[in-house]
């Protein structure tokens, strides 16, 4: 005769990694969840079904997600054509300057243009001009006639000397006085501007045009950028002149994976993987045996011509089934008492589930590697499954059947949950799952492995 089947299926999500890593699938990395929960998966929201057992799409974001909603959409700086006031985001489009080349921002207007602050000043002065466009006065000849040429630069007139200005915007009039100032890109004096020929040299024109940062190219600068505080924070300022968006780090309520501005919220210990910003545990699962009972669940003997299993032989498994007391269960079952008996010849496959549908499967023996006539079967190699993330998805189903001459019986089929794998973690050893309640008690135990 030939081995039966041990199907065994063991569900576990895999982890995430991140900033910026990819994501896994929501269905396999969660697993259960809170109904109505919302959860961020890459730009969509997902929200947890009503019966909690899987997430489903809620919408898109066009922004980004963050916290399980959708993020507004970043604000734009308006600075086009203005020279100083607010940019619309909270940052400004550039500052005012006094003539004195003093900070000044009280001089922007609504237009976001810099008016002028000129004040005349004509103090200790008798002839030209007031600083402001106009004239403080006026020189005259010796016959009377109007004659501005004899003012000198000290606003005073001139009773012999006549200055010689005329082309010339700056440097000496000849007379002691000078013809003009030049002007720093500030608006302060600058009298080293001033050519051999009397004129200023040409001031260098800063450039901001569709910039809200940086360099102006004449060694000013064309705003700043701001944190999110509102502290000035120029190091946002990006190679376009434009302000990026401050990144805010999120790692409320995660151990592990991205923070979402590219760096990370921690790293997990050796043995465990990160999965949602969760450190999840993994492990290696094995599965040594398994413990058939003495028939089938109509009380016949496994192989033969249907001959019934003794009364106190079924009693006395069933009393070691419900102690608990699997060793004595199994040294019984290889006794002498039941020598008489037709045993199976079991075969089988176990498969892995982690959240989603079993797969991975494992053979435990095929009809040309099972043992036969046997109620304690041993699975050769130790199949089985290592690195799995033990999470409450994952799951073991074995399938177990007897070989026959033509039909083969079932044994059973068997799930062990997170639970059971737990339970046998924390034992350290090789320890016996009891599966009798779902088989009809004829696959009594599973003895596995998790490390």
């Amino acid at each position: 005769m030939k081995p039966e089947f041990l199907l065994l299926s063991l569900a576990v999500p895999q982890l995430l990694l991140a900033v910026g890593c990819a994501e896994t699938a929501v269905d396999e990395a969660v697993g259960y969840c809170t109904p109505g929960q919302r959860m961020c998966d890459g730009s969509d929201v997902i929200k947890c079904m009503a019966d909690g057992s899987d997430w489903s799409f809620f919408k898109e974001c066009s922004h980004g997600c963050k916290g399980g909603d959708c993020l507004a959409a970043p604000c734009v700086a308006k600075c086009d054509g203005r020279e100083c006031g607010d940019d619309g985001c909270g940052g400004i489009c550039g500052h005012c300057y006094s003539i004195e080349g003093a900070l000044m921002d009280g001089l922007c207007q609504a237009d976001g243009q810099c008016g002028t602050n000129c004040l005349a000043s004509c103090a200790g002065k008798e002839c030209g001009t007031d600083g402001c466009g106009g004239s403080c006065g006026h020189c005259f000849t010796l016959e009377g006639a109007v004659d501005d040429k004899l003012c000198l630069a000290n606003g005073t007139c001139s009773e012999g000397c006549v200055p010689v200005c005329e082309g010339k915007e700056c440097g000496s009039d000849g007379c002691g006085g000078v013809c003009g100032h030049c002007y720093s890109r500030q608006g302060a004096v600058d009298d080293s501007l001033c050519t051999v020929d009397g004129t200023c040299a040409t001031l260098c024109e800063p450039n901001c045009k569709s910039k809200q940062c940086g360099a102006d190219g004449c060694g000013g600068i064309c705003g700043h950028c701001y944190a999110s505080n509102g502290a000035v924070d120029d190091s946002l300022c990006g190679p376009t002149g434009k302000c990026k968006t401050q990144c805010v780090p999120d790692c409320i309520g995660v151990d592990c994976g991205s923070d979402g501005c590219g760096g990370q919220c921690g790293q997990c210990p050796t043995g465990k993987e990160c999965q949602d910003g969760q450190c999840i545990s993994t492990v290696t699962i094995i599965i040594d045996d398994c413990v058939i009972g003495p028939g089938k669940a109509d009380g016949k003997q496994w192989d033969g011509w249907g001959g019934t299993v003794p009364s106190d032989v079924q009693q006395q498994v069933q009393s070691f089934v419900d102690s608990g007391m699997w060793m004595a269960l199994i040294s019984y079952l290889k006794s002498v008492a039941m020598e008489s008996l037709e045993k199976p010849d079991p075969f089988g496959w176990a498969e892995l589930s982690l959240g989603g549908a079993y797969g991975n499967k494992k053979w435990l023996a095929d009809y040309d590697t099972n043992t036969e006539d046997t109620f304690t079967p041993i699975w050769k190699g130790g199949p089985g499954w290592s690195g799995i993330s033990l999470t409450q998805a994952t799951k073991v189903r074995v399938t177990l059947l007897d070989e026959d001459l033509s039909n083969d019986d079932d044994i059973g089929v068997a799930v062990v949950n997170y639970d059971d794998l737990m339970s046998v973690w924390a034992e350290g050893k090789k320890t016996y799952v009891p599966v009798a309640g779902q088989t009809n008690n004829q696959l009594l135990l599973i003895g596995m492995e998790v490390y």
